[in-house]
């Protein structure tokens, strides 16, 4: 368990979901206030228009820490609404103050399927040259059939063995993406020999970058649950 008082600032974006939402969505906020014993946070809106949650209402807060050495990565914590603060234009909700932050592990991150073109290359090791430098290969085409905050999977017509660092390339809805990653599985598609189904781990990855494929995650999820498929 983690103590955050010391690089939580006011201003910080802020994840909250209500614990009671079966949807289990989480609504973007930011802290704007705090003490030791509380913090407020703006009251999440859906459509410019506030969400119910009201006193004693049980909520989960995320927040991703960056720039701090020995604390970046994402947290998060349960706490319960003290109040409901409504005499502001905007309404906020005052928090107690989590006694505990939870890191959260790659392994943790929601995975989910999809189907989006994916471009894939080795990332090999120069020998020959002063500081043995990254000589970049030949992209090569497939499919991601799922992906995570930490990794993704992937279908290529590509040899490839674990530990290998490579170069993924995708877009989704908000822009492109090109992240280096490292193999952590290799199996032969039982559909099509030609393929691997690889495993790949984000290696390097900001948290604003991780936290814009989270977001993805996130809504993907909520659309298969309401088509029944999650």
């Amino acid at each position: 368990m983690e103590q955050l008082q010391s690089v939580l600032q006011i201003g910080m974006r802020v994840w909250v979901r209500a614990l009671d939402d079966a949807l289990e969505q989480r609504y973007a906020s930011r802290i704007e206030d705090m003490t030791d014993r509380w913090l407020v946070v703006q009251r999440p809106t859906d459509e410019h228009r506030s969400l119910p949650i009201g006193r004693g209402s049980p909520v989960e807060l995320t927040v991703a820490i960056t720039g701090q050495p020995g604390k970046d990565g994402q947290y998060r914590a349960r706490t319960v609404v003290l109040g409901v603060l409504t005499d502001q234009r905007v309404p906020f909700l005052q928090l107690a103050w989590p006694e505990n932050w939870e890191r959260v592990q790659h392994r943790e991150y929601v995975r989910v399927p999809v189907s989006l073109p994916v471009r894939l290359r080795v990332m090999e090791e120069d020998d020959e040259g002063p500081g043995d430098s990254a000589v970049e290969e030949a992209w090569v085409e497939g499919i991601m059939r799922d992906l995570s905050g930490g990794g993704c999977q992937v279908a290529v017509p590509l040899a490839l063995a674990p530990r290998q660092e490579v170069e993924v390339e995708f877009r989704l809805p908000s822009r492109a993406f090109v992240l280096p990653a490292e193999v952590q599985r290799v199996d032969v598609s039982p559909d099509d020999h030609r393929l691997r189904i690889v495993g790949l781990a984000f290696t390097d990855i900001r948290e604003p970058t991780r936290e814009e494929i989270i977001r993805f995650t996130f809504q993907r999820q909520i659309e298969l649950r309401k088509k029944g498929l999650a």
